[in-house]
């Protein structure tokens, strides 16, 4: 069954108004741990007029009478596809215009392709004589809820479906002096609400024949003030049983039945939940708490909007804070390794710096020259390897940056090995080679830039 919410959700009592005639069946409700307590009350009880004056809120009904339901079919398996047609689908429904009336659209459900909605409707003019009607009684009430489906709902609270009873039918009669409302159902499912004339079984019989024999079974409710009355219950049930046999229940305390019904609805969430008190018929204190409500959530809204933009001030700050750190840790570094203030930030600091680096590092270079090994080591290691690979040596000049090699060697490779011995000794040196002479010996030369390293 659809689901939805309660029609004074926010509300911790009300009263339900059931108006019979020029009588009023009236309950007072209250909501204690998610369950609804109910107690009667007497139109004419002082405690009954100083809650209306407190505006503790209430709750009628229209009779099937005076409002319809429809079950309305939409080939979109999209609910919101779905909503855009409803109206039109229900218009062509309705005995009279839908510009003229008040809808309520209950929660939509699906089923493969096709798209589900109960429609219930009420002409404008009714709405406005049944708030006149309670007026006389001095009662305002905040909502206005649908007869047959508070009688349907509370139905399946009070006596939910038994095993084996989900594809029966659920009947449920409302009995008054003036009118009686006939409610059919199967299973959990609401079918329809039907305005019947008191005691006409034939009436209730062509309700009932478009659903077909009670192949499933059939249960029977009967409330109201006329269900007390158990010859009357009798009389309407025996001619009835006979198409459609099964178990016959009045319920308990039958006179408050629908006003029971009513808050139960207005306090607590359920199925087929309605309110046909809306448009510009919505009541003051409605307008107003939807207005406070929505103010509300502008202004969490807002709150939360000022948090962000403070936090992300608070952020830019803190992101600064340690940008500036870094800077300050950045140059204090490159101070220390230039030996100087650099005044520079970023790849220009870096540079400064390397170049009073490397400067430093020309100047000390005599100094550190003096820590290197003997020039004379080195010119015994190269003249030794010459020797080994039996290379005849014409020029050889080492200083502590260059070096310069000639000589001749008896095959294409055989300056190899000196080249790798001075680039040992740190040189970035390079060997040239000529085309061997007549002799077969290959002429070479070795020589390096700058690039020592010690």
């Amino acid at each position: 069954m659809s689901k939805g919410n309660a029609s004074l959700p926010w509300a911790q009592a009300c009263y339900g108004i059931d108006l019979q005639g020029e009588k009023a069946v009236i309950v007072r409700g209250e909501r204690r741990h998610g369950r609804a307590t109910f107690a009667t009350v007497s139109a004419r009880d002082p405690l009954f007029a100083e809650a209306i004056r407190a505006r503790v809120p209430c709750v009628a009904c229209l009779t099937a009478r005076e409002s319809l339901t429809r079950w309305l079919e939409a080939p979109f398996s999209s609910a919101r596809k779905a909503d855009r047609v409803f109206p039109t689908l229900l218009d062509i429904q309705l005995p009279f215009a839908l510009e003229d009336c008040v809808v309520s659209f209950l929660p939509a459900r699906g089923s493969g392709h096709i798209t589900r909605a109960l429609a219930v409707v009420a002409r404008r003019e009714d709405v406005q004589k049944k708030l006149e009607s309670l007026a006389l009684l001095g009662i305002d009430p905040l909502a206005l809820d649908h007869e047959g489906l508070a009688l349907w709902t509370q139905s399946l609270r009070e006596a939910p479906v038994e095993p084996g009873e989900e594809n029966g039918l659920r009947l449920i009669v409302n009995l008054r002096s003036e009118q009686s409302t006939l409610v059919i159902g199967r299973g959990e499912d609401f079918l329809g609400a039907h305005h019947v004339r008191p005691g006409d079984t034939g009436q209730i019989k062509r309700f009932l024949k478009p659903h077909g024999a009670a192949a499933g079974g059939a249960r029977w409710f009967w409330v109201g003030a006329g269900a007390q009355d158990a010859r009357k219950v009798s009389d309407l049930h025996a001619p009835l049983s006979q198409e459609w046999p099964g178990p016959c229940a009045v319920v308990a305390n039958p006179e408050t039945f629908l006003a029971r019904a009513l808050v139960e609805r207005a306090l607590l969430a359920g199925p087929l939940r309605c309110n046909l008190r809306c448009g510009a018929l919505t009541h003051a204190a409605m307008i107003a708490r939807s207005r406070r409500r929505w103010a509300s959530a502008a202004a969490l809204f807002l709150a939360a909007g000022l948090i962000l933009c403070g936090c992300s001030l608070a952020a830019k700050v803190a992101a600064r804070q340690r940008e500036a750190a870094v800077d300050r840790a950045f140059i204090a570094l490159a101070d220390h390794l230039a030996g100087a203030p650099v005044n520079a930030k970023g790849s220009a600091a870096i540079q400064k710096a390397g170049d009073k680096v490397r400067k430093k590092m020309e100047n000390l270079k005599p100094f550190l020259n003096l820590f290197d090994p003997s020039l004379t080591v080195t010119l015994a290691a190269v003249t030794d390897t010459a020797k080994r690979n039996s290379l005849r040596l014409e020029l050889l000049s080492i200083g502590r940056d260059t070096v310069q090699v000639t000589g001749m060697a008896k095959s294409w490779t055989g300056g190899d090995e000196l080249l790798a011995e001075l680039q040992r000794w740190g040189y970035a040196a390079k060997l040239d080679r000529k085309d061997a002479g007549t002799d077969g010996k290959v002429p070479f030369s070795i020589t390096s830039g700058g690039d020592h390293e010690p």
